[in-house]
């Protein structure tokens, strides 16, 4: 069980401090999934994010309990226990783990021959050119790494400290993303858009950055944040250094009970509808398959795609490389989550929510597919099933 201090202010105006620890459970199960069985886990329930220095960034600031050192057996524990439920998918929420602590933890697990698929974060460090680290990481079932970007441009970076050697870190980026790729390990990028004083040019190198990671790497995937001011953030109690000119509480400061408050800086809210079509245009690169009437936004549709969690099955899929030399015939089944539809040319547009992949076929094909099960015995179709196969379309259910 974690725990934590719960503080209040009654009616008179006073602030209460319980003199007791409330207690929560530490797993947030979640056993809806039609494939699996995971779990969102804080493996490290007493540790900040290790750098924990950037100004815009108030999470931290929130937890009670604090410690320095990071406990290996207390994390490998709680990996046990999950392993002794059967439930061989968990992310991992802690805010940011050091590479040499996450490499220590793969170790506990090949060493112990886990069979896991799990999803972690960190942030962009030179340590990670190492490829002992990734490598034994990859071999633990690590599929996805979340590392904090932000940003593009130098003098952001520096505005936000988000590292100790801002050049360094920016020098290092590619060569970081391609160890992790050789490994086929996915990895994603946060950026922060509207930071104060970020000028258009700043900001268009943000994107334009993203877009061309994006269109090299295919197992790249980034979002767009708008900056929002946190009241437990350095950006707000020095509010008046980066500046901004006016910040609005909705009530007096000793009765905000909120995280975000409204906030004022000349140079980015007056481009207020540029940040949000900078955003919706960023993130439509990303989804070219997103229909253009839809009613949720882009980013909207993202964080509801993050929460369910769906990039943890997206790699459990059997090889396509492999079909060919293992079976003459096969069968294959396709995921019931597909969406599809038609298009005003007579096409049908199949849609896969778990990668945001699509593929366009014509009306034959698409009721081919719509079987429940399909024997593929015609190798002309082949070039077809593999692209479904690596797309992660269909499966294999049986081989012959």
């Amino acid at each position: 069980m974690c725990s934590e201090i719960l503080s209040y202010k009654d009616y008179n105006g006073s602030v209460n401090v319980t003199n007791t620890k409330i207690t929560y459970p530490k797993y947030d199960f979640n056993m809806s999934n039609i494939f699996h069985k995971y779990v969102n886990i804080r493996l490290f329930p007493k540790n900040h994010c290790y750098w924990n220095q950037c100004t815009f960034c108030g999470i931290n600031n929130k937890y009670l309990d604090y410690s320095a050192t990071w406990n290996i057996e207390d994390a490998w524990c709680q990996i046990s226990y999950l392993e002794n439920k059967n439930i061989n998918y968990f992310w991992s929420i802690d805010e940011a783990i050091p590479p040499s602590i996450l490499y220590q933890l793969a170790q506990k697990m090949n060493n112990n021959n886990c069979n896991f698929i799990w999803h972690t974060r960190s942030r962009l460090d030179p340590e990670w050119i190492n490829e002992d680290i990734i490598k034994e990481l990859a071999i633990s079932g690590l599929t996805q790494i979340r590392l904090g970007f932000e940003s593009a441009s130098i003098r952001i970076l520096k505005l936000m400290n988000k590292h100790e050697n801002v050049e360094e870190v920016m020098d290092n980026i590619e060569a970081i993303l391609e160890l992790f790729f050789k490994h086929q390990i996915r990895v994603h990028f946060p950026a922060i858009i509207g930071f104060p004083t970020e000028t258009i040019y700043e900001r268009e190198q943000t994107i334009n950055y993203l877009k061309k990671l994006k269109k090299k790497y295919p197992l790249f995937s980034y979002n767009v944040n708008i900056l929002e001011l946190d009241i437990s953030s350095r950006l707000y109690k020095n509010w008046d250094k980066y500046n901004i000119t006016q910040i609005n509480l909705p009530c007096p400061l000793n009765d905000f009970m909120g995280n975000i408050i409204r906030w004022y800086e000349p140079i980015v809210h007056s481009a207020i509808p540029n940040l949000e079509q900078a955003r919706r245009d960023a993130m439509l690169s990303q989804y070219t398959w997103y229909p253009k009437n839809a009613l949720t936004e882009p980013h909207i549709f993202y964080r509801l795609y993050e929460s369910g969690r769906y990039m943890l099955y997206s790699t459990k899929i059997p090889d396509a490389a492999k079909v060919e030399y293992n079976y003459k015939n096969f069968i294959v089944k396709k995921f019931p989550d597909l969406v599809s539809w038609k298009t005003q040319l007579g096409n049908y547009i199949t849609y896969n929510p778990r990668n945001h992949h699509f593929y366009e076929c014509s009306e034959s094909v698409y009721n081919l597919f719509n079987d429940e099960n399909i024997l593929i015995d015609d190798m002309s179709y082949f070039p077809l099933i593999k692209g479904l196969l690596q797309n992660k379309f269909i499966y294999i259910c049986e081989g012959r």
